[in-house]
């Protein structure tokens, strides 16, 4: 193995990484338009991508660890070092890459992140809406002046029902 099939592996986990991205806001897209009908094939489609991350991930490290020993390196040796190390114009590149790589990764993070917050929300609404239903647990109430009490009389479902 050598520079080149490194570089050629980096590119394609930053090409992949970008279809993630896609898929991930289409995800979110779905989630906040209440558009549930296309979710569970928006998951698969992550999840297929994730897969194929993962699989260009191992493949990286193969093609790492090959040009590590070349160079007498411990065969886990971060891409930033093993960039570092490159004669030019693959240190160039491979930096550039190790740069595309992370920045790729870095908004795959902040995605992840709305999504969670987005269904975090949506969970705790569809909780209220649910203890709201059920008269057998106190229901949480708003007061007139903007607090929280709890009050067991109060439910839109009859318990005798």
């Amino acid at each position: 193995m050598n520079y080149s099939d490194l570089s050629n592996v980096l590119e394609y986990e930053v090409s992949l990484l970008d279809k993630l991205v896609y898929r991930l806001d289409a995800e979110y897209l779905l989630v906040e338009g209440n558009r549930h009908s296309y979710l569970m094939s928006a998951t698969a489609e992550v999840n297929e991508a994730l897969g194929a991350i993962k699989e260009a991930e191992l493949r990286r490290g193969v093609v790492s660890a090959d040009i590590c020993i070349t160079l007498d390196l411990d065969p886990l040796t971060p891409l930033a070092k093993i960039a570092e190390l490159a004669p030019e114009p693959w240190k160039t590149i491979l930096m550039e890459q190790r740069s595309n790589l992370i920045s790729a990764t870095t908004t795959v993070a902040e995605i992840k992140e709305r999504l969670s917050r987005l269904l975090a929300q949506r969970i705790a609404v569809t909780d209220e809406v649910l203890s709201l239903l059920d008269s057998s647990n106190p229901t949480s109430i708003y007061g007139r002046d903007g607090k929280r009490f709890r009050d067991t009389t109060i439910s839109l479902v009859d318990g005798r029902i």
